[in-house]
């Protein structure tokens, strides 16, 4: 993952134009739908067999591989 140049949204809000503004807030709304489409992927620990076995070995699959 890479840092983004730039200021923080936070920072810059309160002096964005409204069309700025209004651009921004579909542009995040694309981003953040694209990343809620991608499908998790299966792991071990999150089949139901193992769940069944020991329910504290749950992990919610993420689309980013494990490091």
């Amino acid at each position: 993952m890479d840092i983004v140049p730039g200021l923080p949204l936070t920072d810059t809000w309160t002096r964005m134009s409204e069309e700025a503004k209004a651009t921004t807030q579909q542009d995040l709304s694309n981003y953040l739908g694209e990343l809620r489409s991608i499908s998790p992927r299966a792991t071990k620990c999150s089949e139901p067999h193992e769940q069944q076995h020991n329910p504290h070995m749950i992990r919610y699959p993420t689309p980013f591989p494990d490091t």
